[in-house]
């Protein structure tokens, strides 16, 4: 395995870029595997558990590393790259990308709205000065900021 300076799952032998079939093998590992309900950090713990390194210099998965695997639109052969992996089984992951970052986005609105006054209070509050224990905020209905004495607490 040389340096991972391009995608993973080619090199470059004799000046022509070709695939890699160990890493063309891991590549469609990720995809099922992530079709089959897997999460990202999942996905990175497994292939480090099974010893597979992403690169000499850097061989340990990670989420992120698992997730531009997953993004990466050149292994359906895109911009003169050899296909690892067939556009449709690209477009399904991307569309299970799509519906799971939605359903985690959904998610996290539904929590917030669970906590009103919290929301409104950080969205308005600007800072609190340290010296003078004042609270800088904003009024909901106009951008000026106003000032606020309030009291300074002792710590510890």
């Amino acid at each position: 395995m040389n340096k991972r300076s391009i995608l993973y799952g080619y090199q470059i032998q004799n000046g022509v870029l070709e695939i890699v079939a160990e890493e063309q093998a891991v590549v469609q590992q990720v995809f099922e595997r992530y079709h089959a309900g897997g999460s990202y950090q999942s996905i990175s713990e497994e292939l480090n558990q099974e010893g597979i390194p992403f690169s000499l210099e850097a061989p340990r998965w990670n989420k992120h590393k698992v997730k531009r695997v997953l993004e990466e639109v050149r292994y359906t052969g895109e911009k003169d790259y050899p296909p690892l992996i067939d556009q449709r089984t690209f477009q399904a992951i991307q569309e299970q990308i799509k519906n799971k970052t939605a359903r985690s986005y959904r998610g996290s609105q539904s929590r917030s709205r669970q906590r009103p006054l919290v929301d409104k209070i950080s969205r308005n509050i600007k800072r609190i000065n340290p010296l003078n224990g004042c609270l800088i905020y904003r009024m909901q209905s106009t951008e000026q900021w106003k000032l606020q004495k309030t009291q300074r607490k002792s710590w510890p």
